[in-house]
């Protein structure tokens, strides 16, 4: 009997519910997804011409054109392309596998391996002027302004060195989250002043001349019960005008 009683019961509140939600509706309609239309370009592009740099092996290289040329670096190599032809004027071997490249400013090309050391070509000719040991893996773009040549590592710090030989002009370090993306943030230079995302979200603006810290922003605040959840780095290069920078984060994030 009391099964009996149990059974009715169940079908009674199974009942209940479907009146109830009746009551309320369905709910919001789903959206429709979009209707595929044909695409027809409006643009055709060819292949003008291909170089070759050596296997990147997962790094992040960043081709610069400067002038008529265009400089690239991968594997150990560093060459220097012309634009109109694809001819290769120079390509330099580094000896050593590269993390990081090419940089181009002040006569210089610059290059970093995976070993912390950063490389500067001469522009004209591709010969090695100088070579220097930073404290760790060279990441992300370099860059050559007045007479600072800049460069990150992967530790979290940024170096500046002097132009001429590469001696060490100023270090900025910072505390690197416990899990961070691989040579994610960028650097812009504008009016002397030097623009970096960084790890956790943040954005910092340097005096290019000597490192000094003017102001620190948080793009992103990271949020989320583990490390991988709270992953909240600057990614690529801020966008600066006259008035403003504008930066993006992992996740979306714009500030």
């Amino acid at each position: 009997m009391k099964m009996r009683l149990m059974v009715v019961g169940l079908a009674l509140a199974l009942s209940g519910c479907s009146t109830v939600g009746g009551w309320f509706g369905a709910g919001p309609a789903k959206a429709k997804p979009a209707e595929l239309v044909e695409f027809k370009p409006s643009a055709s592009l060819a292949e003008a011409w291909k170089g070759e740099t050596g296997n990147i092996a997962g790094h992040a290289f960043h081709p610069v054109a400067a002038g008529d040329d265009v400089f690239a670096a991968g594997g150990s190599q560093v060459v220097r392309i012309a634009v109109a032809t694809g001819n290769t004027v120079w390509k330099t071997d580094a000896g050593m596998k590269l993390s990081a490249g090419a940089g181009v400013g002040q006569g210089l090309v610059l290059a970093g391996s995976g070993k912390g050391d950063l490389l500067a070509l001469d522009q004209a000719t591709g010969q090695i002027r100088w070579q220097v040991r930073l404290s760790s893996e060279v990441t992300g773009q370099l860059l050559a302004v007045a007479d600072i040549v800049i460069a990150r590592t992967g530790d979290g710090s940024v170096h500046g060195l002097a132009v001429a030989d590469g001696s060490r002009k100023w270090l900025y370090t910072r505390n690197l989250p416990a899990l961070s993306l691989r040579g994610s943030g960028g650097m812009v230079v504008r009016d002397g002043m030097l623009y970096v995302g960084f790890p956790g979200g943040k954005l910092v603006a340097l005096d290019a001349s000597n490192g000094a810290q003017l102001w620190e922003a948080t793009v992103a605040l990271p949020r989320g019960a583990t490390e991988l959840e709270r992953v909240a780095d600057v990614l690529g290069n801020p966008a600066v005008d006259e008035r403003q920078v504008c930066a993006v984060a992992y996740q979306g994030r714009v500030a």
